[in-house]
């Protein structure tokens, strides 16, 4: 999963983030293992965007579309484009000892 943080500049740039944003989603609606919109409660005009590429958790680095997406943002304030992966539980076989 990317994470793609932006915090615009000023009230224009917000609003310019926010379209943008909604531009992102298809028909307006948020799909699985695709993109989500998010927008802060708490810091007025920050915009996060959760872009999921499906099940890979070996890949590393950075997709082309955050990539685009991170480059397109940048013009409207400060961005953070990060690459997470879920942290899968340990195993017996894999160095938990047994209960």
């Amino acid at each position: 999963m990317e994470i793609i943080y932006v915090s615009p500049l000023n009230n224009e740039q917000e609003l310019n983030a926010l379209q943008s944003a909604r531009e992102l989603l298809p028909c307006g609606i948020e799909t699985a293992d695709s993109l989500e919109v998010w927008t802060c409660v708490e810091r007025e005009g920050d915009i996060v965007i959760l872009l999921h590429q499906g099940p890979v958790p070996e890949r590393e680095g950075f997709s082309e579309q955050g990539l685009r997406i991170a480059d397109i943002f940048s013009r409207f304030g400060w961005v953070s484009h990060t690459h997470w992966t879920k942290v899968a539980k340990e195993t017996a076989d894999k160095g938990q000892e047994p209960g």
